[in-house]
């Protein structure tokens, strides 16, 4: 792992080889993790499948969550932030995730930064960008969605909805999250989301996009955030292969 430069790039890519995982910021903590009592947060998970992983499980209490997140609200729309996660959990039952950029590094025993149930959006986050799988919505399906200063999008839900599109269990799906700059750099920021629910079986692994002008705000501070929920009474473990995020540097 590293932040480095180059032409103009501020990028952060783990691939999990090393513990810079922990509760709080401080010397070689790159993200933060937190989960509800009785739940495993997210930790280094050394020697999995010949490579590292960032591991944790919820347990068996509905609405549990545990949750990683980059340590720093640096992450600004105006200048152009991706973020791409390659995850995958083992029963995909009753679950619950968001994989976006968040305005707070932790929502700690908060709900997700944003829900679903049934045609319903909830979101806890007051901005908040990105991919939702909510086993509570009337279409199990992964969606778009945002908020902004308390305003969450008034997108038709069928718009927002990746038709067919859900998490395989025991198979690494692609999640990933591009914000672009507006007509301003306060302007709304174009969000670029994509999936691929399992990027290792042919057909199965097909690449879906949806691309949208947002609501949030182009000097939005925010962080790459992955947050899981637990529905019912359903145990979930989840490994995070790698976390990858990049932007443009700013310009003043």
């Amino acid at each position: 792992m590293a932040i480095t430069t180059s032409i103009g790039k501020v990028e952060v890519f783990d691939d999990f080889d090393a513990d810079r995982i922990g509760t709080a910021a401080g010397n070689g903590i790159v993200w933060l993790n937190s989960s509800d009592c009785g739940n495993t947060a997210f930790d280094l998970n050394a020697g999995f499948a010949g490579e590292g992983t960032a591991r944790g499980a919820t347990d068996a209490t509905d609405n549990d969550m545990i949750e990683l997140a980059h340590g720093l609200l640096m992450w600004l729309p105006q200048n152009d932030p991706s973020m791409e996660v390659r995850m995958q959990f083992d029963v995909v039952t009753n679950l619950a995730f968001n994989v976006g950029f968040n305005d707070d590094a932790l929502d700690d025993s908060n709900t997700l930064p944003m829900e679903l149930s049934g045609t319903t959006w909830a979101s806890n986050a007051t901005t908040w960008v990105g991919l939702v799988y909510d086993i509570d919505a009337t279409n199990a399906d992964i969606h778009a969605m945002w908020v902004d200063d308390d305003g969450d999008s008034s997108t038709a839900i069928a718009d927002l909805r990746y038709t067919g599109v859900v998490p395989i269990a025991a198979s690494y799906g692609l999640y990933r999250v591009e914000l672009r700059r507006g007509t301003s750099a306060t302007a709304p920021a174009i969000a670029n989301l994509h999936v691929i629910p399992d990027d290792t079986e042919p057909g199965v692994g097909r690449l879906s996009s949806k691309r949208f002008t947002s609501t949030v705000d182009g000097d939005a501070a925010l962080t790459p955030h992955i947050g899981v929920e637990n529905r019912s009474g359903t145990a979930h473990q989840a490994d995070i292969d790698y976390i990858y995020v990049c932007q443009n540097r700013a310009s003043a």
